[in-house]
């Protein structure tokens, strides 16, 4: 296999997917905070993010089946609908962008989001529209163009009055929706390869293990620990990816 030809390449990216993978099957985000720098530091961004979808598609189709009843499916319509159509738009950005430029963006996202959980900033936004057509809106856009369409969907949940285990159902149906997409706006723009999908296969394992080992730790925790681990994982990895 082409990226994978010398093993430190293959335990980098291991231990960067099993780390993803905790983050997401505790929190139900975070994992492209983690996934989108690291694995585009080793591959580039443009084979990165096709990658990142396949690896993402089993684990969200699992928690899928999981929380399928939990999902608010009205709150989250318009949040997938925006995403899905500002996402082609962010991708033909990432193949015409400069890599560095993509890394910066992604920074400057993830710190802004972090800065907001931190001065604890709630609205009561829930079945409001346009708020939630801005937030998908630039998760598509970002999420397309970098991989990191997560930020501003968690924003939406965070910064209102969802629980937890709402916000953790709500994200695993937006996301489906929005990776099983993004793999077919790849394909249809000529991002993904064979080559790129059969590294993705190699690694979904690993994240599928601690993925679940993520989801059990889950069970101990409460809405405060929650958030407040949400919000250190948001700052850390913002902060090291706008300063590296």
């Amino acid at each position: 296999m082409i990226y994978f030809s010398e093993i430190n390449i293959f335990i980098l990216a291991a231990f960067i997917v099993a780390i993803a993978g905790l983050i997401r099957g505790f929190t139900g985000f975070g994992n492209m905070i983690v996934m989108s720098p690291g694995l585009s530091l080793i591959f580039g961004p443009v084979v990165a993010i096709p990658m990142i979808y396949i690896i993402e598609l089993p684990i969200v189709s699992f928690f899928l089946l999981k929380f399928f009843k939990k999902i608010q499916w009205k709150e989250i319509l318009l949040l997938v609908i925006t995403s899905l159509l500002f996402a082609p738009v962010g991708l033909i950005l990432l193949k015409n962008l400069n890599a560095e430029i993509i890394n910066k963006w992604i920074g400057i996202t993830v710190v802004l989001v972090s800065l907001i959980l931190f001065f604890n900033f709630k609205i009561n936004i829930k079945g409001k529209y346009f708020p939630q057509f801005f937030f998908g809106s630039l998760s598509g856009l970002i999420g397309g163009s970098t991989g990191l369409g997560g930020p501003p969907i968690v924003s939406y949940f965070l910064i209102s009055n969802f629980t937890a285990d709402q916000i953790r159902s709500n994200i695993t149906g937006t996301f489906f929706i929005r990776v099983t997409i993004s793999i077919i706006f790849t394909i249809i723009l000529g991002m993904m390869s064979l080559k790129i999908f059969l590294e993705a296969i190699v690694l979904i394992p690993i994240y599928l293990l601690f993925s679940l080992i993520g989801d059990f730790l889950y069970k101990y925790s409460n809405d405060n620990l929650y958030k407040k681990i949400a919000l250190v994982i948001f700052l850390f990895f913002g902060l090291i990816i706008l300063f590296k």
